[in-house]
């Protein structure tokens, strides 16, 4: 298979890394004075409204103040992961890629294109949270990675698009534009969206002021459309993609959520991938036997619409042919199934070097070891900013580092193999996950998934890809 194909399907990208950043981390201060790491949203996405609970929820997260880390410190913990990020890939492509072209048979043609993707200098970063635009940093930090030459993409909810003109002002401006807008598609109501894609702007505003700030949910699905809606009116250059975490609320409404968008924003893309409990303690059970049934279809048709170029879907064949090798492997045992789908020992960032090079960058490690008490300094007389760690951003007690992306050298360490060792150490290991954005491309796939997927992996990539 040629470069353009296998980038046309999602195994390669012009990125050959990328950085998520927690801009909305904070510190929450306990009773004894240390500092508990959290992240910040403005929303209240809880099972008390909705189908599932965020962390990040303001009711979660009572009594923290909103004070984020410095648009500075967070230019700096970028620069210096994408030095490390560089440092550690060097490593891995020399010493790992050979190996790992022979464990998953790949033909000498697709090793050729694979590695020199991975050669590629050019790092894609993710400006996420939380909700992110609470740090009022975000799109200043947009217009100096857009300067130093980085793919930006920024994850919010869309409100600030709806209520600052000054924000819109600012982001339409072409050096602060980032190059993707992430907006959530998680909760779109499929028997609303016609209504709420013709609506006037004003009265779906309106609309969004008589929901209950209490109902986060709600207010997503009404702001995503809201914010994909103007920046289309305005022209803004930018290309709108909308994260759809799949769950049983929502299953068997995908197609249509997608015909439905598609016919009044062509150029969107939809991000799909189930809904995981395995970095958060669930124990898998979040789809039934039948739901199970309805995702197995799913992956069939993501998997089939990706190979005839559907031009309103993320493009990663490995990751819809990883699932589909969970679904054969499990296909008497429904419950083994949503385990796995729900990120349960599918996938782990930490299983070999090489798995993990979407470095995470956000709040440190929960058990308070690493933790600094209020009043204690650092660096002189500087106070740690609240995140910079990298590590992840769902589980921060198995891979996550201790001490902020500051040397270079850490950081490729934490990539090269400090995952590897800190998991290994670590008394309750995250049993996996299956992000998409984590997985990243086929080497990253690849490299991180379950040794016991491997065999029907390959087969159904022969079958599908042709390698």
């Amino acid at each position: 298979m040629d470069k353009k194909r296998m980038s046309e399907l999602g195994f390669i990208f012009l990125p050959a890394f990328g950085i998520q950043i927690d801009v909305a981390a904070v510190n929450r201060i306990m009773p004894d004075g240390s500092v508990v790491p959290a992240s910040l949203c403005n929303h209240n996405c809880t099972n008390e409204v909705g189908g599932y609970d965020c962390p990040a929820a303001f009711t979660r997260n009572k009594g923290i103040k909103p004070v984020f880390a410095e648009g500075e410190d967070l230019l700096r913990w970028i620069q210096v992961g994408y030095s490390g990020l560089k440092q550690a890939r060097d490593v891995l492509v020399r010493d790992h890629f050979t190996p790992y072209a022979c464990d998953f048979r790949l033909p000498p043609k697709e090793q050729t294109v694979i590695r020199e993707s991975l050669l590629s200098d050019v790092c894609e970063v993710n400006i996420f949270g939380g909700e992110p635009t609470m740090n009022l940093a975000t799109l200043w930090l947009s217009r100096q990675l857009k300067a130093l030459g980085f793919r930006v993409n920024l994850t919010t909810t869309g409100r600030p698009f709806m209520l600052s003109e000054d924000f819109v002002r600012e982001f339409a401006d072409s050096e602060v534009t980032p190059h993707l807008l992430a907006l959530s598609a998680d909760d779109f109501d499929p028997d609303r969206l016609d209504e709420v894609f013709q609506m006037p702007l004003p009265e779906l505003k309106a609309e969004w002021k008589r929901v209950s700030p209490l109902n986060g949910q709600q207010q997503k699905f009404l702001e995503g459309v809201y914010a994909a809606r103007l920046v289309k009116e305005l022209g803004i250059k930018t290309v709108v993609l909308f994260n759809m975490v799949l769950h049983s609320g929502n299953l068997r409404h995908v197609k249509q959520i997608i015909s439905t968008v598609s016919r009044y924003l062509p150029d969107a893309l939809m991000n799909s991938y189930p809904a995981q409990d395995s970095f958060s303690g669930g124990d898998g059970n979040i789809f039934s036997a039948d739901d199970v049934q309805v995702f197995s279809g799913l992956v069939d048709f993501f998997r089939d619409e990706t190979l005839n170029g559907n031009p309103n879907i993320t493009k990663r064949l490995q990751y819809w042919l990883l699932m589909q090798a969970v679904l054969e492997n499990c296909r008497e045992f429904p419950i083994a199934a949503s385990q796995m789908i729900a990120g349960h020992h599918i996938w782990q960032c930490y299983r070999t070097p090489g798995a993990g090079l979407y470095l995470q960058i956000g709040k440190g490690r929960t058990n308070g070891a690493s933790l600094v008490k209020i009043g204690e300094k650092k660096d002189g007389e500087k106070v740690l900013a609240p995140g910079g760690y990298p590590g992840c951003y769902w589980n921060s007690n198995t891979v996550t580092s201790s001490s902020q992306a500051e040397l270079v050298e850490d950081v490729a360490w934490h990539v090269r193999s400090g995952m590897q060792v800190r998991a290994a150490s670590a008394t309750e290991k995250c049993p996996g996950c299956s992000m998409p954005r984590l997985l990243f491309n086929a080497f990253s796939t690849e490299l991180g998934m379950n040794p016991g997927l491997r065999e029907p992996y390959l087969r159904l990539r022969r079958r599908y890809a042709g390698f």
